[in-house]
């Protein structure tokens, strides 16, 4: 199938190519160069950027640029350099066939102190406007080699950052997957993952393609985030620059996507729609008609904005996503869906030049159904009966508010406001077996049943004041103050960070702060027969951190953190790892009471990309995540000791891009165990597995090899681009899990054999986007 379809995309590749030389296909090309004003000195890697599309390139060593394949019309470009003033050139007509050349001079500008990044662990990503250097640019998470074109499944491959193979959500430094703080255009989003029974979620529900930006914070965030314990994904969509229309479609082994934006009421308003359907569960009934195994998923975004004043903009959007897994072997029947829907308004003023306020009010409902039937040994009067309806609403609202006062303080306060209301319904039949009768076993059943009806308040204020004491020293004093009822929480979270510039090109900075996060009304054990919540969970960041800018384009960071854990609640782990749609029920299932933990480490991370033929990032990160459990120290489940990244991209010719993304880390922990024989209270003998010492062991090293070859041809007044990817290229063996084995030796005897669940294989993809 893989090669039939490898085939394919090779020849609408070749197809292509001749149609593109036939047809003649109208479109110009925008040459020039950025040097600044002051001395005439050529721009290393300053942005350029085609206003209204994703064209755009960096400039390399000599300050020149060349974007091609703009198709026939009038743009405006924008040139952009951090600490310089950006510079637009405007009416720039494409002709047919033709080349035109531009010249920027850009003059130095101080950094405004509100733009000053005073967060050590802070990545920016492809921003459309950066005012600081950019980690990731647009280009960049466009091409990297990952699984289902997931912005998740990109931005793990930055130092702190962690995941599995089989899932989009990621750890940051050595926490778990649930102490990421999630924004969407000012929003907080729970759980945004499709078909959440694969690890916790195998996707994301937000298309790249509408992403116009995004913050990352690893570590000692400021004080408007709140609520969570390790880190910040602050997405924002695609904010309007012209009044062209633009529309892009793709398609691809897992999912078909649409992306359209516009502008109405004389360039006032903006638009913007988003659309991904999967169809795994097509592709399985033409590959395997026989298989029952039916995942589907969908995901649907719009956003409405209209600028009412010079001063006042509103907005208004909706996000809704679903997905259903269905699953049926030898007569076991699983069945789950989800579903997560929000609609919010905005309103951003700008009440004058130095006060800004941004409100947010919103509802939502975040919603999951689970439902199995698993006969034991294919016996069918003894089976597994499970079955969970989960819901929550909620309804918030939030403000921020920022004033600028003589370039010597930036205020910022803001305060936010949320009513949740959740129910569960849970229960499950799990049968045991307890001695054998005279034909069969006799099974007693453990059963957990939970229903309840939970709500509760939570709202949160904060204050912080950024001032520049002296030129080179900038320093941000805050405090967070929050109330949560359903735990009975009240908590107050001082931060305090800092930037000093070791001149032009080197800033270090250093980030101390109490980071709280209640348990949220949806986060009830309740599979587990846990009806309990407990009070917030306790971090304290300690990070300092070095960036320097080289001259010949390389970025390098350096920085050491610590991030130390009390007041932990509960949690509950199944010991084999093995990937189970109801691991609640499980032998290998236990209760973990962490006392405190600890999470340390170095990261460096390097990259260049002076807009020549090859650009690369590289990244090295030392780090140790344990808890202390019963007095003895255990290590987190995504301790990794060493990992490293290499990435590169090389561009042959402006149409073609081939991609190699490396990565290897130190195996994470695992629990051993071995099989024993045991008794039955009546005597009757059987084998159990026994596991050892908690996470004393470790798997063999992790690595792998992603690849991508892309390519672009003209088509009419747009682009369509063609790649193949390879996850795994060279068919890395890692492996997930032990497990053992049963055979039946030929005197009779039961022997047991340990066999090995592998991360995902050489795994090849095909798409095609075509962009208007």
């Amino acid at each position: 199938m893989c090669q039939k379809a490898l085939l394919v995309c090779s020849f609408f590749v070749m197809s292509t190519a001749r149609a593109d030389d036939a047809n003649n296909i109208k479109n110009g090309e925008i040459k020039g160069r950025v040097i600044a004003a002051e001395t005439g000195e050529p721009f290393i890697g300053a942005n350029v950027r085609v206003l209204g599309s994703r064209l755009g390139a960096a400039t390399d060593a000599e300050g020149r640029f060349a974007i091609a394949r703009v198709p026939v019309g009038t743009y405006t470009l924008l040139a952009t350099a951090v600490g310089y003033e950006s510079q637009r050139l405007e009416n720039l007509v494409i002709k047919e066939n033709a080349a035109i050349e531009v010249k920027f001079e850009l003059s130095e500008a101080p950094v405004r102190l509100a733009d000053v990044v005073v967060t050590p662990g802070h990545f920016a990503i492809m921003q459309e406007e950066p005012v600081t250097q950019q980690t990731l640019t647009a280009e960049d998470i466009q091409n990297i080699p990952h699984f289902g074109e997931d912005i998740y499944r990109a931005v793990r491959r930055l130092p702190g950052v962690s995941a599995s193979d089989y899932s989009a959500k990621f750890t940051v430094r050595g926490g778990e997957n649930n102490e990421v703080l999630v924004l969407l255009d000012g929003l907080e989003l729970y759980e945004p993952f499709h078909l959440k029974d694969i690890n916790g979620g195998a996707l994301s529900i937000i298309d790249v393609q509408a992403i116009g930006g995004i913050n990352l914070m690893t570590g000692g965030f400021t004080a408007e985030y709140g609520n969570k314990l390790s880190g910040v994904f602050d997405i924002n969509t695609i904010k309007p620059e012209t009044e062209r229309h633009r529309t892009s479609l793709g398609l691809s082994l897992l999912h078909a996507r649409v992306m359209s934006e516009g502008t109405f009421g004389n360039g006032k308003g903006h638009w913007l729609a988003s659309a991904r359907r999967g169809y795994f569960d097509l592709v399985m009934q033409v590959v395997e008609p026989e298989s029952k195994f039916r995942p589907t998923y969908y995901d649907v975004l719009g956003k409405w904005q209209y600028r009412l004043s010079n001063r006042h903009t509103f907005s208004a959007n909706v996000l809704h996503a679903g997905d259903n897994l269905d699953l049926e072997e030898d007569g076991d029947v699983t069945d789950t869906g989800y579903g997560n829907s929000y609609g919010w308004l905005g309103l951003q003023s700008f009440w004058s030049p130095q006060l800004y306020s941004r409100t947010v009010a919103s509802v939502g409902r975040v919603s999951q159904d689970r439902r199995a039937i698993y006969y034991i040994s294919g016996r069918r009067n003894v089976y597994m009966d499970a079955f969970e309806e989960r819901r929550l609403n909620l309804y918030a609202i939030k403000q921020d508010w920022s004033l600028g006062l003589a370039e010597r303080h930036f205020l910022k306060w803001g305060f936010n406001l949320k009513r949740f209301a959740a129910a569960y319904d849970y229960f499950n039949s799990d049968p045991y077996a307890v001695g054998r009768g005279s034909n069969d076993l006799l099974f007693e059943y453990d059963t957990t049943a939970v229903q309840l009806e939970p709500n509760g308040n939570e709202m949160g204020f904060y204050f912080a004041d950024r001032m520049r004491l002296f030129a080179p020293l900038t320093v941000e004093v805050g405090m967070r103050y929050d109330r949560v009822s359903h735990t009975d929480d009240a908590n107050f979270s001082p931060r305090l960070h800092a930037a000093f510039a070791l001149g032009k090109a080197t800033v270090l900075r250093l980030g101390w702060g109490r980071f709280y996060q209640a348990q949220g009304l949806q986060e009830l054990q309740a599979q587990d027969g846990d009806a309990d919540f407990y009070p917030a969970e306790l971090a304290e960041h300690r990070v300092l951190g070095v960036e320097h800018q080289f001259e010949n384009g390389v970025n390098l960071r350096v920085e050491a953190y610590q991030k130390r854990l009390s007041q932990l609640r509960p949690r509950y782990h199944n010991l084999s790892n093995s990937l189970e749609f109801f691991p609640e029920v499980d032998d290998d299932r236990v209760r973990l009471e962490p006392e405190r933990g600890d999470a340390r480490g170095v990261e460096v991370f390097a990259k260049r990309d002076a807009g020549g033929k090859l650009a690369w990032w590289a990244s090295y990160a030392y780090a140790i995540a344990e808890d202390e459990i019963l007095g003895q120290k255990v290590l987190r489940n995504f301790d990794q000791r060493h990992t490293i990244y290499l990435d590169a991209t090389y561009r042959p010719a402006p149409r073609w891009r081939v991609n190699l993304a490396w990565q290897y880390h130190t195996g994470w922990p695992y629990t051993p165990a071995t099989v024993e024989p045991a008794q039955y209270p009546d005597g009757t003998r059987y084998y159990r597995t026994v596991y050892g010492e908690l996470n004393s062991e470790r798997y063999p090293a992790f690595h792998s090899m992603d690849v991508k070859v892309s390519r672009d041809f003209d088509a009419g007044q747009g682009r369509v681009t063609v790649f193949v990817e390879f996850i795994n290229f060279y068919n890395r063996a890692n492996v997930k899990n032990y497990f053992f084995e049963d055979f039946r030796l030929p005197n009779g005897d039961l022997t047991f054999e340990q066999g090995a669940d592998l991360w995902l294989p050489r795994l090849p993809s095909i798409g095609v986007s075509w962009e208007f």
